[in-house]
Parts: structure tokens; C-alpha cells; sequence
């Protein structure tokens, strides 16, 4: 499909704005990553080149510690439009935000440890940017079990130092974070009453800005989907092959190379 028209004020502010600074976190994967090359990757990265292509428009990122921070840059002008938003309407509007069209929608998972039993959850691990959205489909003594951290990598983190005892994140975070560990160590489970939707966010008079990005989302938003799938796959390097070995085959390595080594001394 073609995009729609632009009017004079549109093609006006691409003129004028060649670059539009997008807010996102770091180690937000697999949404978002600057590698050690400092080098972009993720999905965002991926679908906004697309959108640059459509829109005329260049993006260029800048990284912040929270979505607090993201926020903030938007309020006061340091960045033009937060990547990815899932708060919903009512939290973006309450944040001074007007929300794109929407990416993607997720439906949430449940994640904990194999073998966890559901008397056991205190604390549950979310993201802080999709609170909102997750605490408006749980009952009430769930949502006070939750704990918010900025990335579904903290989270996950959480979850693994027994800090957290479950997590609730947007299938697209789970399956990443999932593929680059044992899977076999950790349970999912779908939470039908939670649909977690994908947007940015700008400065809620920042209109013109607004209606460009909808036009090009409108019509490219079937490939956010494909993005998900690409870039959700495990990667390939050694801490992730490591983190997919089990851990007692784990120990049993670390056992036979200890005896090896005394066995060397000797």
C-alpha cells in the first residue's frame, strides 16, 4: 500500500526537521541494544529505518536509564517521540504523551522457574512502561505482588537471583529472553485478560510530528510482526550458549575439570 498524502504543513516540518531523536532504553532487548561497537540493534532500530524510508525523516537515538527519563526528554524537548510505549492511552495522556498508532499487539505471559508452584509467588517482576497495562487485567492481590523494573532483561535477572519469583512480560520479551537460556528451566503460560499494545509516544501538542508517523506506521505496521520473529531468535555467541547448557551438566563440566586440574598438580 501507498502512503497517504502529505499536506503542506507535514512536508513543511520534514524540511525543516531532517532528524527526529528517538528516546529509548538500553539493554531493552529485544526492542533495543547499543552493541560495544556502538551500533544500534533490535527492533526498533529496524522498523524506524523502514519508517525513515516512508517519511523522509532520520532517526537517531538517545539512550536513557528509565522511562522516567524518556518521559522527561519529551517534556522538555530533548527528544521528539519515546520508541516504544505500552503504557495505554490513559497513562500517556496522564504523562502529557499523545500515542502513535499502534506497532504490534502482545498478549502477556507469565514466566517463573520450572517446577514453581503458584502459593509460592510473592513478588512478580514487570516492566515499569507497562505496569498500566498489566495491573487493568489482574485481580488485585496479583497486581500488589508487583515489582516494576525498567527492562524485561532486569526483570529476567530478577527472576533468576530469586529476587522476583515470576514475571509478566509481552510475548515478544519473553520468547527473547527465553531463547538465550535453557528454555527447559523456565515455564510460560499465556494471561488471556492482558493484551499489552506497542506504540510511541510524543509530546502531546507535537502534532504534525504525530500524523506523519501514523501515516507511515499504518502502512508498515504488518512488518513490526516480522521484525518480532527476526529478532527474537537466540543469538549466537558464547554467553548464550552457555546459558542454554543445563545447569547440572554445567556443574558435572566444572566437576571434571576440577579433578582434572588437581589430577595436572599432582
Amino acid at each position: 500500500p501507498e502512503i497517504e498524502a502529505y499536506t503542506a504543513e507535514e512536508d513543511a516540518y520534514i524540511k525543516e526537521h531532517p532528524y527526529v531523536t528517538v528516546a529509548v532504553l538500553n539493554d531493552d532487548e529485544p526492542f533495543f541494544d547499543l552493541t560495544r561497537n556502538q551500533k544500534y540493534k533490535g527492533i526498533l532500530p529496524d522498523y524506524y529505518s523502514q519508517l525513515s524510508e516512508l517519511t523522509g525523516l532520520k532517526f537517531r537515538y538517545r539512550v536513557y536509564s528509565s522511562q522516567a527519563e524518556a518521559m522527561q526528554a519529551i517534556q522538555n524537548g530533548e527528544a521528539d517521540i519515546i520508541g516504544m510505549y505500552s503504557g495505554g492511552t490513559v497513562s500517556a495522556y496522564d504523562n502529557g504523551l499523545r500515542l502513535t498508532a499502534v506497532y504490534d499487539t502482545s498478549v502477556a505471559v507469565f514466566v517463573t522457574k520450572a517446577g514453581q508452584r503458584s502459593n509460592s509467588i510473592d513478588k512478580i517482576a514487570c516492566k515499569e512502561r507497562s505496569l498500566s497495562a498489566i495491573r487493568s487485567g489482574l485481580d488485585s492481590d496479583i497486581s500488589d505482588k508487583l515489582v516494576t523494573y525498567e527492562t524485561a532483561s532486569k526483570c529476567f535477572d530478577a527472576l533468576r537471583s530469586g529476587r522476583a519469583d515470576a514475571m509478566i512480560a509481552g510475548l515478544p520479551s519473553a520468547t527473547w529472553l527465553v531463547n538465550q537460556t535453557n528454555s527447559t528451566s523456565y515455564s510460560i503460560s499465556a494471561i488471556p485478560t492482558i493484551e499489552i499494545s506497542m506504540s510511541g509516544a510524543l509530546d502531546y501538542d507535537n502534532t504534525v510530528l504525530w500524523s506523519i508517523m501514523n501515516k507511515a506506521i499504518r502502512i508498515s505496521n504488518y512488518n513490526f510482526n516480522s521484525l518480532i520473529s527476526q529478532d527474537t531468535l537466540a543469538e549466537n555467541n558464547w554467553h548464550t550458549y552457555i546459558s542454554r547448557i543445563p545447569q547440572s551438566l554445567l556443574i558435572m563440566y566444572m566437576f571434571i575439570l576440577f579433578i582434572f586440574t588437581v589430577v595436572l598438580i599432582f
